[in-house]
């Protein structure tokens, strides 16, 4: 019997989009059930700060935002999943941001077995696409006070193949694995820059707390694509397989 994945999704559009594309090169022979949270990472805090169970697949079931979420997880019970995997946006826009905020939920979903494990996207999902073979990705930053105009902003400056993620090749991909794992260690360990990804989400915060936000800045970073690196290990950096899940 396959081992049943959960991805919490803070949208109902884009994130569960990019993830086709997502599942059909590198999860094709997963059991994975993909629900939407239908709000931000700081809403999410508020919620779980009045649940003493911190049953994150009960929370999902339970929303009024995305009904159909009862319909997806059905019968199941926490202890039926053996993993939970969640995506959201940085959003340091957002008035309720504050940076203990933000840790406080990545240390708290730091184990996919536990609670689950938190990815997040600097500053949104927005991230994966935001590349150009012009500039150098480790460089790619977004001034806070940009963010929310960020999606039209990663539009405008990204190379026209990295715009559709649904249109994105096998070799696509890999770049972007290999650019953002790159970024993820140079953004936590400065001149680290390994096929390796040797940070945790914890470390990815304090280097961006450190370094970049100290600036009123971004590095931008995909959790999506650190996610497959961190799920499949570093042999993903190098596989030619289309289905490596």
């Amino acid at each position: 019997m396959k081992e049943i994945i959960l991805c919490v999704f803070e949208g109902v559009k884009t994130e569960p989009d990019l993830f086709r594309s997502i599942e059909m090169y590198f999860f094709s022979e997963n059991s994975i059930i993909k629900t939407s949270y239908g709000n931000n990472l700081y809403h999410l805090y508020k919620e779980l700060s009045q649940d003493n169970d911190l049953d994150i697949v009960e929370l999902v079931r339970e929303s009024t935002t995305v009904p159909g979420n009862a319909r997806l997880l059905g019968d199941y019970s926490r202890d039926d999943i053996s993993q939970v995997y969640l995506f959201f946006d940085m959003d340091p826009h957002d008035t309720r941001y504050s940076p203990s905020t933000l840790m406080s939920m990545v240390q708290l979903f730091d184990e996919e077995t536990e609670h689950g494990k938190l990815f997040v996207s600097y500053p949104m999902v927005e991230a994966i696409r935001d590349l150009s073979r012009r500039d150098a990705f480790l460089n790619t930053v977004i001034d806070v006070v940009e963010c929310g105009d960020y999606k039209r902003i990663s539009a405008d400056r990204c190379d026209k193949e990295f715009l559709q993620t649904k249109k994105y090749s096998r070799k696509v991909w890999q770049e972007i694995l290999i650019w953002n794992t790159q970024k993820a260690n140079y953004i936590a360990f400065d001149s680290k820059i390994s096929l390796r990804l040797e940070c945790t989400q914890v470390d990815i915060l304090q280097g961006q707390l450190g370094k970049y936000l100290s600036r009123h800045q971004l590095a931008v970073l995909s959790g999506f694509a650190i996610f497959i690196v961190d799920y499949h290990g570093p042999t993903i950096l190098t596989a030619t397989d289309s289905n490596p899940g």
